[in-house]
Order: C-alpha cells, then structure tokens, then sequence
C-alpha cells in the first residue's frame, strides 16, 4: 500500500458539526479524523495528500469554509514519502 502521507483535521466547535456536502458526516466536538486514513468514510476521505490540501484550503469547499470560520482546524499535516 502507497504512503499517502497524513491530513488531520478536528471538530472544534461546542457540540460538534455536520459537513453536508460530505455526506452529512457528524462529527463530535474534538474528533479528529485523518482524511487519509483507511478507516475515514468514503464521503470525506481524500484519495492523495494535495486533495486533501485542496479540500482544507480552497474556499471553494465546505471543509475549507468551516476552518476558515473556525469550527474545524488542520492539526497536522505529512507530505506522502513518494509522490503517489
């Protein structure tokens, strides 16, 4: 299995959220899910590291929008060891 790398992100907002447009993923205040992992839900789960880049960066994206209004944060972060 390729090293995909590592892309954290946790709930920070009192009584946790829903992310519609990831399939209405509940997630509950201080999870913290690895949207590269495995065992994340195919609804939020990013397929390579610059995905999931995008996903927490680019406005255009709801998970994006709730870091920005800081409900959600990235809490760490790996580049993959080879470019997958």
């Amino acid at each position: 299995m390729p090293d995909l790398g590592e892309y954290v992100v946790k709930c920070i907002k009192p009584g946790g959220d829903t992310l519609s447009t990831y399939g209405d993923f509940a997630a509950t205040q201080d999870q913290s899910i690895d949207l590269l992992a495995d065992s994340t839900p195919d609804s939020l789960r990013a397929g390579s590291y610059w995905t999931a880049q995008t996903m927490c960066e680019d406005p255009g994206f709801e998970l994006a929008q709730k870091i920005a209004a800081g409900t959600w944060q990235v809490v760490s972060k790996r580049q993959p060891l080879e470019p997958a």
